[in-house]
């Protein structure tokens, strides 16, 4: 699942405060500012907008957090910040 929002005062509040969970992962080179939060949905800022990618329903064990949700988001994400930037 995709999402896109503008970047208003609100949103910014909101990724920040997601931003700063010690659990939120920060992630290089994608966008203005990017990090996986701790439910492992990516986020990243680009400009005035904010994305967010998130892998549902899919059932994974151990290692395979990578293979079956990060990478896929990051992917779509790369994609995404592209098309914006």
């Amino acid at each position: 699942r995709i999402t896109v929002q503008p970047l208003t005062p609100e949103t910014e509040g909101v990724v920040t405060h997601l931003e700063s969970d010690e659990d939120a992962e920060p992630v290089e080179g994608l966008g203005d500012r990017a990090f996986y939060t701790d439910s492992n949905d990516l986020v990243a800022v680009v400009g005035d907008q904010v994305f967010q990618a998130e892998v549902t329903n899919i059932e994974w064990k151990g290692t395979e957090l990578a293979r079956y949700i990060k990478d896929p988001e990051r992917a779509a994400m790369e994609h995404l910040v592209d098309r914006a930037g």
